[in-house]
Parts: structure tokens; sequence; C-alpha cells
């Protein structure tokens, strides 16, 4: 049997459905913390157990030496989120340099 995630329950109050966008709904509950959009019928699991995946999997990365959001600077241990993000910072790097 199913129950509802309550619009009305703390945890659930500003659960968003990623399929439609409909937010507030009373969601229904297909199992432990997977939720279903009355609206449009997409299944998606709550922000919470979102976040707790990511923390998890960022902790698992880090440990293997996986860690992709580890881009440092080697010049002034800037750390970027992404490659792309280093790229840009030397550029500044780069550019200050120019100037002397």
């Amino acid at each position: 049997m199913y129950r509802a995630a309550s619009r009305f329950d703390e945890k659930y109050k500003d659960e968003k459905c990623p399929h439609c966008h409909t937010i507030g709904q009373n969601y229904l509950m297909m199992g432990e913390e997977i939720l279903a959009c009355p609206l449009c019928r997409g299944v998606f699991i709550s922000k919470e157990t979102m976040a707790d995946f990511k923390s998890k999997l960022r902790d698992i990365l880090v440990a293997q030496g996986q860690d992709r959001s580890a881009w440092v600077c080697e010049e002034c241990g800037f750390r970027a989120k992404t490659k792309a993000g280093l790229n840009a910072h030397m550029r500044k790097h780069d550019n200050a340099t120019d100037g002397d």
C-alpha cells in the first residue's frame, strides 16, 4: 500500500517534481524515499535523499582520489569545481604577469 508525502509535512513541503516542475503537491510515496507526482505521474527521489547520495558519492570519490572538483591552482592554491573554471582562473594569473 502506498502512502502520501503531504505538502504540509515539513520534510516534503518544498519538494519539486523534476518532470513538470510542480511544487507543493501531495506526492505519492512509492518506496522509502521515492515520490510520484499526481499531475504528471513522474517518479523521483526526495531532495533530502539526493543530497545524501551526492554527499556519500563525493566522500567515495575523495577516498579513491577521483574527486573531480579538486582542480587546484599550483600558483595560489585556488580550488575550482571544473577544469574550465581552473583554466579561467589561470588566465587571471597570465593577465597579471603580462601587465608587469
